[in-house]
């Protein structure tokens, strides 16, 4: 049988191992504390009034972010816009996107039970309204 010298534990090697200094981390600016802070949206001068821009959520086609904007002639009307803009996203009462009649027209067929003959009538007039738009 070999003999082996006694074995110390990794816990002691830590433990006797002389402290290194804590690294130093950058100092971080502090900010001024803003009357908008913790507040949803955000109201900025724009021209002649101020603009509204309130976050609605994320559209689940393009997975884009979507914002609802509206434009108020006074600093105090557009807060009260902004509060009704935050309420109908509470509400969920906002389109999430602008969807044209062709992009509709185009799902709609491809759930649609139709005689064959609709359907080529149907196709015809989405690309007739689409080709107008493009032009």
């Amino acid at each position: 049988m070999r003999s082996q010298a006694p074995r110390q534990s990794t816990y002691a090697q830590v433990r006797s191992a002389p402290a290194a200094p804590a690294p130093s981390l950058p100092k971080l600016m502090a900010c001024a504390p803003s009357s908008s802070a913790g507040q949803r949206g955000s109201i900025r001068p724009n021209g002649s009034g101020f603009q509204v821009r309130v976050y609605a959520g994320r559209d689940p086609l393009t997975k884009k972010d979507v914002y609802l904007h509206e434009q108020a002639e006074t600093e105090a009307e557009a807060e009260k816009v902004r509060t009704k803009l935050l309420h109908q996203i509470d509400e969920q009462r906002h389109p999430k996107r602008e969807v044209t009649s062709a992009f509709l027209l185009d799902r709609w067929l491809g759930v649609a039970e139709l005689d064959e003959t609709s359907y080529e009538r149907t196709e015809g007039i989405t690309a007739t309204t689409s080709s107008r738009r493009s032009a």
